[in-house]
Parts: C-alpha cells; sequence; structure tokens
C-alpha cells in the first residue's frame, strides 16, 4: 500500500527481491497539470509494469472492501496516504506494518524527511513498525539510524531511506514468519510531530530567517513548494541557494532583503548571515542565472526583497 516515489521505490526493490506481492492498493488517480489530466501514482506506474492487481479505493469503506478481497497474509504500507480502518487493520493474519522514514517516536506525521533536513537534524533513519489506530504510533519492529551530512535534498533523501527500509522490510517479514520478532513500545514522552507541507511555507521571510535556515529550508522544500520571495509585487523563485562565507565577498553585511551582486551570484542580507543565489525565475518568465537575470532586470540590485 504507497503511493508517491517513496513508495514506489521499496515497492520496487521487494519485487525485485522475489517477494511475492498479491496485489497493491494506491490512491486514484488525480488530475494534475494545467491540462488537469488523470495522473497514475508513481506506485501504480510501478505495479502496472510489473502486471500486479491494482486497487484504487476511493474511501476508507472501499479500501477496507479492498483489503477484505484480498485476504493477505501481511499489508506492507509505504507511504500511502489514508488513515487505514480498524476493520481492516485486523483483516491480514499478521496485521499491517508500515515504513516509516524517521527514528520513531521522533517526526510521526506525513512529512518527517523534509523537516529532518529543514530542522538541520544530524541524523535521521528508517523505523518499521506494527501498524495501530494512532498514527505512526505502534510497536517498533525494527530501526536503524542514517547519519546526515548536511547537504542533502529531500528527493535524494527520500530514496537512500526507501533503499535502507526495504532491506529492512525484508528482514523484518522474514521474522514475523518465524515468530521471531519483538515489538518494543515506542517511548510518548519522545514523540515530535511533522506537519503537512503547505504551498506558503517557501516564502522566504528575510528578517525573519538566518541564512543557515533559508539553506536548509531550499534543500527541504526541493522540488515543492521550492523557495521564493516577491519583487515588485510579483513572485520570485530562488534556486541554487547557500551561505555566503564571510571571506567569499568584501561587499558590507547587507540589511535583511537587501540585494547586492557578489560576482556571478545574488547575494540576498538575511536577519543573521547572507545567503548566495545562482538562479532565479520572476512569475511567468523562464528560469534565468543570476548574471543573465541581472542584465535583465539591473534595478534588482540594492532593491529590497519580500
Amino acid at each position: 500500500m504507497g503511493t508517491p516515489e517513496i513508495g514506489a521505490i521499496v515497492l520496487q526493490d521487494l519485487l525485485e527481491s522475489g517477494l511475492k506481492i498479491e496485489a497493491v492498493i494506491t490512491q486514484p488517480d488525480r488530475p494534475c497539470g494545467r491540462g488537469c489530466k488523470l495522473q497514475e501514482s508513481e506506485v501504480k506506474k510501478v505495479a502496472s509494469a510489473s502486471r500486479l492487481k491494482i486497487f484504487q479505493p476511493a474511501n476508507k469503506a472501499e479500501l477496507t472492501q479492498a483489503i477484505k478481497g484480498i485476504k493477505p497474509d501481511l499489508c506492507i504500507v509505504a507511504a500511502y496516504g489514508m488513515m487505514i480502518p480498524n476493520e481492516a487493520l485486523s483483516t491480514p493474519k499478521y496485521g499491517m506494518i508500515n515504513f516509516h522514514p524517521s527514528l520513531l517516536p521522533e517526526l510521526r506525521g506525513p512529512s518527517p524527511i523534509p523537516m529532518a533536513i529543514m530542522c538541520g537534524h544530524g541524523k535521521t533513519g528508517v523505523t518499521i513498525i506494527q501498524i495501530g489506530e494512532k498514527m505512526d504510533a505502534g510497536d517498533i519492529l525494527a530501526q536503524e539510524v542514517y547519519e546526515l551530512t548536511g547537504k542533502e535534498t529531500t528527493p535524494g533523501l527520500s530514496a537512500d531511506l526507501a533503499h535502507v527500509g526495504s532491506k529492512m522490510l525484508l528482514e523484518t517479514i522474514i521474522k514475523i514468519a518465524d515468530g521471531a520478532i519483538d515489538p518494543k513500545k515506542q517511548d510518548e514522552k519522545g514523540a515530535t510531530f511533522s506537519p503537512i507541507i503547505k504551498k506558503s511555507d517557501g516564502e522566504v521571510l528575510f528578517k525573519k530567517y538566518h541564512a543557515q535556515n533559508i539553506e536548509q529550508a531550499a534543500r527541504a522544500f526541493t522540488p515543492w513548494p521550492g523557495i521564493f520571495t516577491t519583487w515588485k509585487g510579483k513572485k520570485l523563485n530562488l534556486f541554487d541557494i547557500f551561505v555566503q562565507r564571510t571571506d567569499l565577498c568584501k561587499a558590507s553585511p547587507l540589511s535583511a532583503g537587501r540585494v547586492a551582486l557578489c560576482d556571478d551570484k545574488i547575494a540576498i542580507g538575511t536577519k543573521k548571515g547572507t545567503i548566495l543565489v545562482g538562479s532565479l525565475q520572476l512569475e511567468g518568465k523562464k528560469r534565468q542565472t543570476a548574471k543573465e537575470f541581472v542584465c535583465g532586470y539591473p534595478d534588482l540590485i540594492n532593491s529590497i526583497l519580500g
């Protein structure tokens, strides 16, 4: 049971391992893009290529009916996107297990990967849990730490954790089948939560955020919602962001939101420190390098953004 790219990677890994997948449950096709064409989920694409049975229930009642019809020994959940009703939870012989890309009980909820990056964590990981009634609060069946370098983006880290999780899932399934699993309760006192990311979260408030905060958010919010500000009443997307070293440019410290030119980069002041931006995209225009953008819009220099 899964829907986005991270679930698709898990499914592909499990299939390549030789595990017998009886069926795949994923979210219904959704309209996407300017033409609002129906888009298949990434999990459905993998399932279709492997000619697996596919179910796309639109609600909890249909989900329960699908699982009862499949009569699975075990359900594996990887970013499915719907709370599972109790009646469905009790249907599989060995219950349901969930791949969660964090060190539970830390970062429960829908966005553990971008939040680990955004908060500057030094490590994250993968936890396999038995699914219960409360979201991401089930007993821990397996857990593995993954050290972070401080350069990760959400897509890259998602793929890495998916591969780690696939291996852990296989090991966990074998233990479940052998009756050798040793569940451990989560420590509720250590529980933290990751919120649903909104489009507005990508807006940079230069007077509020430090340069390091903005750099971390840029990596966390790749590819969506991205990092953006406003200039002359229009949305201005910022790309290729990193924190300016004090020795990189000899210009005086910039006030929050103030723009300067630093070699071939745009420098923008923040509450503390300066960020350098390699490319920009003004609303309704194509993405350009900082040098190209300044050639077309020289009045950006010394303006104040936001």
